[in-house]
């Protein structure tokens, strides 16, 4: 059994939503419904971390935090409830962190941000709103400007994950994406750079997952020719293999797990042999694939429970679980769910307006542009994901 082996005081007011550990695992990001997002550094002679920045321009919770990778510079993104993806940069010098871009493109609250994987040579950053939209957001130096491409509709009801598919096949450009909607979908870049639906991933004889598309993973090494993702729905988690054959992918459902209570997160080991599933009952459940030659054969290996003290129960008043109702305007954050150390974040938006309407029709802002860094300043180190996230758990499961 896992044991907890440091913890410190983040300084932020209210529920803390997402954890994400920098590249090297040495920065730390949170973001909590205080709207703020903190950031700190190692502490000296087994000091705690040290927050060296309290970022302050959301008007309502933050829901997601995303380092960028090194080549790109020291940089950081957040979405909110206000419906703003803010992207921050440690200006260099002894300067201070700020703000270098703002978008106010969506209607409704963001709920998840993720970089593309650095392979493709670009700082693009993909958003999941609950205005139904993705959003692809993508830096451009030569022209110091960002290029925005849109899926208008990609889930109804709204948009609660996206993720990357690593770079370990061919180099498409690939997004999966889980919604409200029950569905989880593929997409892929085109020629013109714009994201098309590949297809819509379902199991057999289903027409729907049996709840939301809460979470969704790729596994970051799985062997070649092939990609594995696995997705949870209800309570259960789903895993998926792609299969790359020329231009054209197969899909095969390799297995479904099961566990006791609503699954809200899946999560993969660093080397893809372990599966995480984070519960509502407050337990983690490890899953392995036991027969390497048998790629569908998955069991159960490990229950992690979550300490009482490691996650402390959230005020009472925010038990209401529809998401996307029509509901008087408020700064709650929706039901959520117990995380442990290995996730990242994942989010449902219970309101049908959000916290920064009057801002709908404005544009992109933030002249400022990302500071390059030549790629041989960051050395190829294996990258840490350590998260701690107090969610709460949905009525009715």
């Amino acid at each position: 059994m896992a044991t907890t082996v440091d913890h410190f005081n983040t300084g932020h007011q209210d529920m803390i939503h997402d954890a994400q550990y920098d590249y090297y695992g040495r920065c730390l990001a949170t973001c909590s419904s205080d709207g703020q997002v903190h950031v700190f550094g190692p502490g000296q002679d087994q000091q705690p971390p040290q927050v060296v920045a309290e970022l302050k321009e959301h008007a309502g919770p933050v829901w997601s935090v995303a380092w960028g990778h090194p080549r790109f510079g020291t940089m950081l993104a957040s979405g909110g409830y206000d419906g703003k993806v803010c992207v921050w940069q440690d200006k260099q010098q002894g300067q201070p962190w700020g703000k270098v871009y703002e978008y106010m493109g969506h209607k409704s609250s963001v709920n998840k941000v993720e970089w593309a994987p650095h392979q493709h040579g670009l700082a693009a950053l993909a958003c999941g709103s609950s205005d139904s939209s993705l959003s692809v957001l993508t830096y451009d130096p030569a022209s110091q400007a960002w290029d925005i491409k849109t899926i208008p509709d990609a889930h109804q009801l709204g948009v609660n994950t996206v993720a990357w598919e690593p770079v370990t096949t061919a180099p498409a450009h690939r997004i999966a994406s889980g919604g409200a909607d029950r569905l989880l979908k593929i997409w892929t870049r085109n020629e013109q750079g714009a994201y098309e639906l590949e297809r819509s991933l379902l199991p057999e004889g289903m027409k729907s997952y049996p709840d939301w598309v809460r979470d969704v993973a790729f596994c970051p090494a799985s062997p070649q020719p092939f990609s594995t993702l696995a997705c949870c729905s209800g309570n259960k988690a789903f895993v998926w293999r792609r299969h790359e054959a020329g231009e054209k992918s197969s899909y095969t459902l390799l297995a479904t797990l099961t566990v006791p209570m609503g699954a809200w997160k899946v999560s993969w080991s660093e080397h893809g042999g372990l599966l995480a599933v984070t519960a509502a009952n407050d337990n983690v459940y490890i899953f392995k694939n036991v027969n390497l030659a048998n790629p569908s054969d998955w069991q159960q290996v490990a229950v992690q429970p979550v300490s009482p003290e490691q996650a402390p129960q959230p005020p009472q008043q925010h038990q209401q679980p529809a998401h996307h109702q029509q509901q008087p305007q408020q700064q709650q954050p929706p039901p959520q769910h117990q995380h442990h150390h290995h996730h990242h974040h994942h989010h449902h938006q219970q309101h049908q307006q959000p916290m920064a309407h009057q801002h709908q029709q404005q544009q992109p802002m933030g002249q400022q542009h990302f500071q390059q860094q030549p790629a041989q300043h960051y050395q190829q180190q294996p990258q840490q994901h350590h998260h701690q996230h107090y969610q709460q758990r949905p009525v009715g499961y």
